[in-house]
């Protein structure tokens, strides 16, 4: 796609290209800022990386939030009005996904981070523009915090833009591991995503994949929509026809709900089914009574990232059949290893000195009596 067909798409208004010397300015800032934050990145490459980059002041539709990576033309745009050297989370987030993109040898990108494109579309933007957003968070050093979004209760880091999409994220992060997870997005490796499939399946994945772009497909559209009703109310006046202005104000409003339903439901479905997947796989490879007790710890903690949005909800049912099962599996557990014989072997000597025991304080007590009679 050419340039002038990607400002038509996009509404992005070219001002002037930024010139080198503020460029590697930036680019070095940035570079440093990464490199300090994260063992995974190499300074050198991406700060070559980003030299090459194409970087421009232009004006920029708030829909990007003052600045914007395009993939399409590997182009980085920023806004007018943002000073360029403030380094704000928004202009890292972008640099970023600059960082990502990988490229074949006709210069078609492949990837960004986890997001991959083929001639028809894209998958795994959701993923990777949620994992793009902890990395920042961590930069900005911004703390987790619960919040309530949609009827549901969750840990995020981010409550701003895609709250739910970014606790998904985290639940993502304790099946894989932070290592895995940061150098696989900051380098585009395909290790993370190697990691969800071994611990909860590859279909797992693929309905991750997909349900996290659904998501974010409607978290995007209700931006929009809620441009469309602040441009109204700020535009409105005596001439407007009122029927049909109302008539899509009430289509907008019905769409926005619809799409919030969307995220809820999704995010519930893929909570669920990371959290059935991954502790399934887990329990079936315990094996000594060890195992059972790290299990039990994961699964415990696991309450501390899982969105609630009701007390009966799948983690609290969920726990309550796994200690159940838990206990099975220890009481087989000790059988194979001879300790369950040696347990009640133990209980056994156990109640024959409680009878002893018994019985002497029986006879003492007699003696004592005996001896308070005379």
């Amino acid at each position: 796609m050419n340039d002038k067909k990607i400002f038509e798409l996009t509404g992005i208004n070219v001002i002037e290209k930024i010139e080198f010397e503020a460029k590697e300015e930036i680019v070095d800032n940035v570079a440093n800022i990464l490199a300090s934050e994260f063992e995974q990145i190499n300074y050198r490459e991406i700060k070559t990386k980003l030299l090459e980059t194409p970087m421009y002041i232009a004006d920029v539709p708030n829909q990007y939030y003052g600045v914007v990576f395009l993939h399409d033309n590997s182009s980085i745009y920023i806004d007018k009005k943002i000073d360029i050297l403030e380094l704000s989370e928004r202009v890292i987030h972008e640099f970023i996904h600059a960082i990502q993109t990988v490229k074949d040898k006709k210069n078609n990108t492949q990837k960004v981070g986890v997001c991959e494109f083929n001639e028809f579309k894209a998958t795994g933007i959701g993923l990777n523009e949620a994992a793009v957003q902890y990395i920042t968070s961590k930069i900005e050093g911004k703390k987790y915090e619960y919040i309530e979004k949609y009827e549901v209760v969750a840990k995020t880091y981010n409550e701003q833009r895609y709250p739910l999409m970014c606790n998904l994220i985290l639940q993502l992060i304790y099946v894989t591991g932070e290592n895995i997870f940061l150098d696989s997005i900051l380098n585009c490796k395909n290790d993370f995503e190697y990691k969800i499939m071994e611990n909860c399946g590859e279909g797992t994945y693929t309905t991750i994949i997909n349900g996290l772009d659904k998501m974010l497909y409607a978290e995007e559209e209700n931006i929009q929509l809620f441009q469309f009703l602040e441009k109204h109310k700020q535009t409105s006046n005596a001439n407007t026809d009122y029927a049909t202005t109302e008539q899509e104000i009430y289509k907008t409003m019905a769409k926005i709900e619809a799409n919030r339903k969307i995220i809820k439901e999704t995010y519930i479905k893929l909570e669920n089914l990371i959290l059935n997947s991954y502790f399934n796989k887990y329990f079936s490879r315990i094996e000594t009574l060890d195992d059972i007790i790290a299990y039990r710890k994961d699964l415990y903690n696991y309450k501390e990232i899982y969105g609630m949005n009701s007390f009966d909800n799948e983690y609290n049912k969920y726990y309550s059949n796994k200690i159940k099962d838990l206990e099975d599996k220890r009481i087989n557990i000790m059988r194979k290893t001879g300790q369950f014989s040696l347990a009640k072997t133990d209980n056994k000597i156990l109640n024959i000195f409680s009878k002893i025991r018994a019985a002497l304080l029986g006879i003492f007590k007699r003696n004592i009596q005996k001896e308070e009679n005379r």
